[in-house]
């Protein structure tokens, strides 16, 4: 719980510089062996990032890094509103991680539409 409140007044508190976008559908899953996860997401980008690097993540493309214990708490849920169909709005970092991937732009924050 106490992590759970710690996450919630960071993502408050946060100035936000990246891409982001309405709500949509997730999909095309790609599991990498750096414990990435890639994915695709049908809302439309309603901002987008400033980073030359993330040409590609122009398109409805994120990528969430796997490696922190930050990154597999967002893959749990992005995995479970996948399994239960879903819409998420997606907020980036406004770059491309090279340690994560190179085009897709890294996921900041998302949250369910209900």
């Amino acid at each position: 719980m106490k992590k759970l409140l710690i996450i919630a007044i960071l993502m408050a508190s946060s100035v936000f510089a990246g891409g982001s976008s309405s709500a949509g559908k997730i999909s095309n899953l790609h599991f990498m062996k750096n414990g990435a996860l890639l994915f695709s997401h049908t809302g439309n980008r309603t901002n987008t990032t400033t980073d030359d690097a993330c040409v590609m993540a122009q398109r409805q493309e994120w990528a969430i890094d796997g490696s922190t214990e930050q990154g597999r708490t967002q893959i749990s849920g992005l995995l479970i509103a996948y399994s239960m169909g879903k819409n998420i709005t997606v907020y980036g970092l406004g770059k491309c991680l090279d340690e994560v991937h190179k085009t897709r732009e890294t996921v900041d924050y998302f949250y369910t539409n209900d």
